[in-house]
């Protein structure tokens, strides 16, 4: 639980990224700065084993060539960083496999050989002066003494074992890169910021077609998406804007069929009612001509519908309290006198106006219809304008404030076919509201009435 409410505050999906990104380029800094450490220090072992072997080696070399000078010389403590041990027995500090192979290597098969390093006290027990060994450029360096044991097979200059001591300048060792806390520091700001600007880079191709697919969405005839950026970038692009027009070139061929029905309607629809005039009772007459004209009605707000997610006019900005002013005007114009106007604030949104036009007169019309009055008001949020049309109605079942914007549904009660209409009022009045980018809510009044409520986000 506690680790979805972590990830649950990573929920961008460029902090995702970035987030993955510079752990990843961390991690792999780190990791190859370990490894590169660690060869470091074995290439160091191998050359300080070189040098224990050499050193054997030549010291072995001068016992062949001159035994008696070279152990009188060793005795005398003349030979700068070696001299003889009369036995192994100084404290093993360090028992390094790479010392003892190379010795192995250097020697004949009959030569046992071992080495470990001590004590450095055991090699500066013995007298040195201080200008031998400053001469030998490791005054005052940490020194390591390592005692190499030699046992031959065959005696060398009358030796069957020899027992050397070798101090050498200590090869220094840096503190590890990988392991510094200021070091990772660097690298995770270093990877941070540079996974941000991967991200930044990378999901801003998806924030174009984001916003290409609102501004469809909201509009059908909006602009293709410009097909730029990388290969992959532009199939993308491509595939959505062939979806578009497809999708455009469908509603189009739609409402062309619907239009192209609703015409060869009109004919047939007006031929019957003329001929419904030769019916000689009155009432039958009366009550098949209103069939009629619900059939014509019907048909011609079928088409309105399949129109309803389309606005031909351009965006321009509208005042808010204009357009009601003249909603009530034309009203009253009209012999309605039950539409009264509330608190408008004055201001001024950027919306289609015929759309939201058609939009707010179909809910004044349904407010008249099964309310009896309408009220017009205008608020402002931080994010958007509502303008809200009040009844005094019997307001809708709770459960129904969702469905009756589907097409052909209606609510119970008062809102029955018997008041007029055919059920699609609310779905344009929406649909028209879409495609400025806006939305239709329906809601209950605590003292009775339905109050509809157009939010139209503040550009």
């Amino acid at each position: 639980m506690k680790l979805r409410s972590f990830w649950a505050r990573f929920d961008s999906l460029a902090t995702r990224m970035t987030l993955f990104l510079a752990l990843g380029a961390t991690l792999a800094a780190i990791t190859s700065l370990t490894l590169a450490e660690r060869y470091r220090q074995n290439q160091m072992r191998l050359y300080r084993a070189e040098r224990i072997t050499q050193s054997a080696r030549g010291l072995v070399g001068l016992l062949t060539v001159a035994p008696q000078r070279t152990r009188a010389e060793l005795a005398g403590n003349r030979v700068q960083g070696a001299h003889l041990l009369e036995n192994s027995r100084a404290p093993v500090r360090e028992s390094d496999p790479a010392v003892s192979a190379a010795l192995s290597r250097a020697f004949a098969p009959d030569v046992r050989a071992g080495a470990f390093s001590t004590d450095p006290q055991v090699c500066l027990a013995r007298p040195v002066t201080t200008f031998a060994r400053r001469a030998a450029g490791y005054l005052g360096a940490d020194t390591e003494c390592w005692i190499v044991t030699l046992t031959f097979a065959r005696p060398v200059g009358g030796e069957s074992e020899l027992v050397l001591a070798l101090d050498l300048a200590a090869l220094p060792r840096p503190a590890t890169l990988g392991l510094s806390p200021g070091f990772i520091l660097i690298v995770a700001a270093a990877s941070l910021v540079l996974s941000f600007l991967v991200a930044q880079v990378t999901l801003g191709f998806m924030r174009r077609l984001t916003k290409a697919a609102q501004a469809f969405a909201n509009d059908i005839e909006a602009p293709p998406v410009a097909e730029t950026g990388p290969r992959d970038v532009r199939t993308t692009f491509a595939a959505f804007n062939h979806m578009q027009q497809r999708i455009r070139d469908a509603v189009r061929d739609r409402t062309q069929i619907l239009a192209a029905i609703t015409h060869d309607l009109q004919t047939p629809l007006t031929r019957l009612r003329l001929r419904l005039e030769l019916v000689p009772e009155e009432g039958l007459r009366n009550r098949l001509v209103a069939d009629i004209a619900a059939m014509q009605r019907l048909v011609t707000e079928g088409l309105v519908l399949a129109r309803s997610g389309e606005a031909s006019d351009d965006w321009a900005l509208v005042d808010v309290e204009s357009l009601l002013a003249s909603v009530v005007e034309d009203a009253a114009d009209a012999g309605q006198p039950s539409i009264t106007l509330g608190r408008v604030e004055p201001l001024e949104i950027r919306v289609k106006p015929e759309a939201l036009q058609r939009c707010l007169q179909n809910l004044v019309d349904n407010a008249l219809r099964y309310g009896g009055s309408a009220r017009l008001d205008c608020t402002t949020t931080a994010d958007e304008v509502q303008i809200a049309v009040s009844d005094n109605g019997p307001g809708i079942p709770e459960h129904l404030l969702g469905d009756v914007f589907k097409p052909f549904v209606r609510a119970e009660g008062s809102r029955s076919r018997q008041t007029g209409g055919t059920g699609i009022g609310l779905t344009i009045a929406r649909a028209q509201a879409e495609t400025f980018g806006g939305r239709v809510q329906l809601a209950n009044r605590p003292d009775g009435g339905l109050v509809a409520t157009i939010a139209v986000p503040r550009r």
